[in-house]
């Protein structure tokens, strides 16, 4: 209780004032590309901080797993996110993001519509088990372990979904700010 007091009080912004100014006096689509940018940046240092903690944690049920594939499934819950929640349906700042994202992490074992594809795949499974009604994540939580697992059940199944849920709610919740700024942002001058 005390934890959860202490970051009620600590929120802090993502994007500083002098940011957000720099960003309100630029042209629409300029802008639009550098908040993309910022948020892809925004969404690699949340997954990675998760990640590394996971991993490095002595209790983890995530010990042992390769961490790329973490890391990646991360990143997609937390693009999912992003545009679920904080940014809409703008599918040019998701875009943005998408491309920034295959730059940074290049793969040659598919193409950009291929890791697009996989990224809409997998969005679509998260739009399926996301609830909205009771907002209790299990399923989703369950969607994202099964993806980087497999469909067996082991005996840390439930702590590994207790993790991803309660990562995607601290996602949420530092990034509730965002959405404020890119309303602003999409305001005609």
């Amino acid at each position: 209780m005390i934890n959860w007091i202490k970051k009620l009080f600590n929120k802090k912004e993502l994007i500083s004032p002098q940011e957000r100014e720099r960003l309100g006096r630029l042209p629409k689509d300029q802008a639009a590309r550098e908040f993309g940018v910022l948020l892809y940046e925004l969404c690699v240092k949340q997954a990675g901080t998760f990640v590394n903690w996971e991993l490095n944690r002595k209790d983890s049920p995530f010990k042992g797993m390769s961490a790329a594939i973490m890391l990646h499934e991360m990143l997609s819950v937390t693009f999912w996110l992003m545009k679920t929640q904080i940014i809409g349906n703008d599918q040019n700042l998701m875009d943005v993001i998408h491309d920034q994202y295959f730059r940074s992490f290049s793969s040659t074992d598919a193409s950009s519509e291929e890791r697009q594809e996989m990224l809409a795949h997998k969005y679509k499974q998260y739009d399926g088990e996301w609830d909205t009604i009771s907002e209790h994540q299990d399923e989703f939580g369950l969607c994202v372990v099964q993806i980087m697992f497999g469909k067996d059940p082991d005996v840390q199944m439930r702590e590994k979904l207790f993790w991803v849920i309660h990562y995607s709610h601290e996602a949420l919740d530092a990034f509730v700010s965002l959405k404020k700024v890119w309303k602003k942002l999409k305001q005609p001058s």
